[in-house]
């Protein structure tokens, strides 16, 4: 098999026939939650690739060709605002999804990692990919941990900054605000997941306070009046 990329938890592999292999590097780890959710949306008219097969924590699905939407706005192929509206509609169409298993009514199918990474730019639109974090919940909590993570790109070091500062301008103009609660949410989620690296920790709080004024929260302090 022919290795085509290397995330945090999996490794994606060629295995022909115009498929591909996730494996989690962790081998006992399960993939059926994350299959069955993959189908749900599927069902529901959301872009994602097609599942062919699962066994423990293998997922063998078809293949998408194309850059991520990172590579593609970083290449010049895609304007960054024309992305940031391209990720806003992948949140709407998620977010149309009814919950998988929650019976509270303002529950939908929520990502939970919908960034431009995540992304594939395929010829005939955007595909969205992997979905182990997803599950049921209220679709401002998906819109803020999006948020979250394109601030913490703006407070790192690295060559995406500054795009990322300019994509998150434009991604927020295109949501609904989600309110400090949310904010705050997201922030304890990210906090949570032992991938993140210490740098990633150390921004959260500096990507916390710009996603309150990107989205014109009032400070504790301020009164309504």
């Amino acid at each position: 098999m022919k290795l085509l990329a290397s995330g945090r938890e999996a490794d994606v592999y060629d295995v022909g026939d115009g498929r591909v292999l996730r494996r989690y590097r962790n081998g006992h780890r399960s993939v059926g939650d994350e299959a069955l959710v993959m189908r749900h949306a599927r069902q529901h008219g959301v872009r994602v690739p097609e599942v062919h097969r699962v066994a423990g924590g293998d997922l063998e699905m078809e293949r998408i060709d194309g850059p991520t939407m990172v590579d593609a706005m970083v290449n010049g192929a895609l304007p960054i605002d024309d992305g940031a509206v391209a990720l806003a509609s992948l949140h709407h169409d998620v977010h149309h999804v009814p919950a998988l298993r929650s019976q509270a009514p303002e529950h939908r199918l929520l990502h939970l990692d919908l960034h431009p990474y995540n992304v594939i730019m395929a010829t005939d639109g955007p595909v969205l990919i992997d979905w182990p974090h997803a599950t049921d919940g209220p679709p401002d909590l998906d819109v803020a941990v999006t948020a979250v993570i394109l601030a913490q790109v703006v407070h790192l070091p690295g060559p995406h900054a500054e795009l990322a500062a300019a994509f998150l301008e434009s991604f927020t103009t295109r949501v609904a605000p989600p309110p400090r609660q949310m904010i705050a949410a997201a922030a304890t989620r990210r906090a949570a997941d032992a991938n993140l690296t210490p740098a990633e920790h150390a921004a959260l709080p500096s990507a916390v306070a710009m996603l309150h004024q990107l989205f014109g929260h009032r400070t504790p302090d301020q009164s309504d009046s």
